[in-house]
């Protein structure tokens, strides 16, 4: 039989200051007490609305949110400032979490390709809340020839290009991976190589990392590659080869879910 033994000293400490014990007098009842003694008790919003990803909670992870309008509950699961993760504590359905990567908020980007013979570089951008012409940047990716034939990518932040080919020299093909941000218009650098040379390349991308999917070598003859290569995000380097298309393809077309990568064509 085990024996505990009770410190009497911290029955004594009894009173209505932080840190003491509560006691009832001799008829049962609490002395005159208010919330404001609990401390360490994570606090809850209510709202007639919902939790968006920009809803920076000051409690951070574990902040509780409730909708009176339509009585569901969220709990705050990852407080990453602007991509908050908010998960559904009711049925499960519904969490609310950053949109698959997307070229920026507010513009899509164009970068290099060939014009009527003329070589081009640049980084062009195109309104998403109006319907206007393109414009240039003033920023260039990292070779002074054309870039055509590159596997487009992004991430929250930045726009990545992946291989392409140059004719300056004649014919052959790159293995850089390039990156410039969507915050301002800034060169891109240099971060990464893919596996070989290559151009035709279809890109796609989760919140995380960049892949590139099959592409061509230099020829002729055209050699085409069925490797998935990928690199990451929060660190510059160079991509892995983490998987095979079903048949070696250039210049598809490269989509995504939040789950998949797709080449057509």
């Amino acid at each position: 039989m085990a024996v505990n033994k009770l410190d009497i000293s911290m029955m004594e400490d009894v009173g209505t200051s932080a840190n003491q014990l509560v006691q009832r007098d001799g008829s049962g009842n609490l002395p005159a007490i208010d919330g404001s003694q609990l401390t360490d008790v994570q606090d809850y919003t209510t709202s007639t609305s919902d939790p968006v990803i920009a809803t920076n909670p000051s409690g951070g992870v574990g902040t509780v949110w409730y909708n009176t309008t339509s009585g569901e509950g969220y709990v705050c699961t990852d407080a990453t400032a602007g991509e908050n993760v908010w998960t559904n504590i009711g049925d499960g359905t519904g969490n609310i979490k950053p949109n698959h990567p997307r070229q920026g908020e507010l513009y899509g980007y164009h970068c290099g390709g060939d014009e009527g013979g003329a070589r081009l570089n640049n980084i062009q951008k195109h309104s998403y809340t109006s319907d206007t012409d393109a414009v240039d940047t003033t920023a260039n990716l990292t070779d002074a020839g054309y870039h055509r034939g590159s596997g487009n990518t992004c991430s929250i932040t930045h726009g990545y290009c992946a291989g392409h080919q140059n004719d300056n020299p004649t014919g052959y093909n790159v293995d850089t991976i390039e990156k410039f941000p969507f915050a301002s218009s800034s060169n891109a650098t240099d971060v990464g190589n893919l596996h070989t040379a290559m151009a035709g390349v279809a890109g796609a991308s989760t919140t995380t990392h960049g892949y590139a999917q099959g592409g061509s070598g230099p020829g002729p003859p055209y050699t085409k590659y069925n490797e998935i290569q990928r690199w990451s995000f929060s660190s510059d380097g160079d991509a892995v080869d983490v998987g095979d298309l079903t048949n070696a393809r250039a210049y598809a077309q490269g989509t995504m879910s939040e789950t998949y990568g797709y080449a057509h064509g």
